[in-house]
């Protein structure tokens, strides 16, 4: 899973996409509510290493639950 994370941000918390997507997992702000991340004007769990790895997990589980390959 690191290499997932490695190449989305390069590791850069602070890395955004061109479709707005931010942070370690690169989260669009609907998915990343989806799974949990708060953002609002004074917080984005997107930047956070081990917020947005839980919601990664999350993401992941319920994908694999549809999708199970």
């Amino acid at each position: 899973l690191k290499y997932i994370c490695l190449q989305e941000s390069a590791l850069q918390g602070d890395a955004v996409s061109s479709s707005n997507a931010v942070g370690f997992w690169q989260f669009k702000s609907f998915t990343a509510e989806e799974v949990g991340l708060v953002i609002n004007e004074s917080v984005d769990e997107r930047k956070h290493i081990f917020r947005s790895s839980v919601g990664a997990a999350r993401y992941f589980s319920k994908n694999f639950m549809r999708h199970p390959n």
